[in-house]
C-alpha cells in the first residue's frame, strides 16, 4: 500500500546566506569583516565586523541576530544603520531570500572597550525540494 508523503525540503544555511549577501551589499566597505563569529585575534585587527547567527525559528523562517563591531561608538552606530538600510535589498541579490523584516535594533550591546550594536531580523528562505 502506498501512502502519500510530502517531499522533503532542504533549506539553505541561513548564516552563510546572510554572510554572503552582506559582503555583496558592501562593495564600498572593503575593510568590513563578515562571518559567523569573530576571530580570536579580533581586538588586534582593529577592523570593523558584521557577525550573523541564527538564533531560532522554524524553517522556512529564521530569527537572525546581526552584531556590528567597530573601533568607536560612532562608527559602530553608523555601520549598524548602514546594514539596516541596505539589508532589505538582499532579496534582489539572492533568490533564496523571500522576505526580510527587522524585529529590533540597532541596540547598543557592547561591553567596554569593544563597541557593539545588535539587530534582530526575521528572514524567510526558499528551500529546494528533494525527490
Amino acid at each position: 500500500m502506498n501512502t502519500w508523503q510530502p517531499s522533503t525540503v532542504l533549506y539553505p544555511d541561513a548564516d552563510m546566506v546572510m554572510c554572503d549577501v552582506t559582503r555583496r551589499l558592501f562593495p564600498d566597505e572593503p575593510g568590513v569583516f563578515v562571518s559567523r563569529k569573530l576571530p580570536p585575534t579580533y581586538p588586534e585587527l582593529q577592523s570593523e565586523a558584521v557577525i550573523w547567527n541564527r538564533m531560532g525559528g522554524a524553517d522556512p523562517t529564521a530569527i537572525m541576530q546581526c552584531r556590528v563591531f567597530a573601533a568607536t561608538d560612532q562608527r559602530t552606530n553608523a555601520l549598524a544603520r548602514l546594514v539596516a538600510a541596505r539589508l532589505p535589498l538582499a532579496r534582489r541579490l539572492d533568490s533564496r531570500i523571500i522576505n526580510i523584516e527587522q524585529n529590533e535594533g540597532p541596540t547598543d550591546m557592547g561591553p567596554d572597550p569593544t563597541p557593539m550594536m545588535q539587530m534582530m531580523w526575521e528572514i524567510t528562505f526558499r528551500g529546494n525540494q528533494l525527490t
